[in-house]
């Protein structure tokens, strides 16, 4: 679903995604990975990946991993899972 998000954000050069976080409930290596993958991929297409409310569980593994820097995060926000597809550059 994020790989299809993605490929459509690119193609309609939108300005950033807004990925809702609040209900991960399990990071794994896998997990991480597609993250990475994701931002390094948006970012090359002049696209920002915004993590919106991480869940606890993910603000300690992007913080044990020293992950947490690599990511925009927004604490308290209300946004819909992956907005700002529809938001034109």
């Amino acid at each position: 679903l994020l790989e299809r998000h993605i490929e459509d954000a690119t193609a309609r050069w939108v300005s950033g995604m807004e990925l809702q976080c609040s209900g991960v409930l399990l990071v794994d290596s896998a997990a991480l990975n597609c993250l990475l993958t994701a931002t390094t991929r948006l970012e090359g297409a002049g696209i920002a990946l915004k993590l919106v409310d991480p869940s606890e569980i993910l603000s300690d593994v992007l913080t044990a991993t020293r992950l947490e820097s690599r990511f925009s995060v927004q604490q308290g926000a209300t946004a819909d899972p992956l907005s700002g597809l529809g938001d034109n550059a």
